[in-house]
């Protein structure tokens, strides 16, 4: 008896198949339903949070949040993106970003 395992990989098109280094640096802006980044030139990029991120209102103000619910930024906060841009011109977030020492 012979068994044979076939694996086809699918192209990455939108979203990274690892994680990228750049940096976005803004300050977190209302976007539709979301939260983007808005650099210091003015710009606005949408951005694909980590899995399990999710943005989440309170008191009037969109909130970032982690898997555990924990408010990572909110809209207003400057905020540093690891991560890189995709074919779909959103930026794909790795786990690594943080919000500037300013933030509260």
């Amino acid at each position: 008896m012979l068994i044979a395992f076939v694996m086809t990989l699918a192209p990455v098109t939108a979203a990274c198949s690892s994680c990228q280094t750049g940096l976005l640096d803004g300050v977190l802006v209302a976007d539709g339903s979301g939260l983007s980044v808005r650099s210091a030139n003015g710009a606005t990029t949408a951005v694909a949070w980590p899995p399990g991120y999710g943005v989440r209102e309170e008191s009037g103000t969109r909130v970032l949040v982690d898997v555990a619910g924990s408010v990572k930024g909110r809209e207003g906060d400057p905020i540093e993106v690891v991560g890189g841009l995709g074919t779909d011109d959103v930026w794909h977030a790795c786990n690594d970003f943080s919000p500037k020492s300013t933030v509260s």
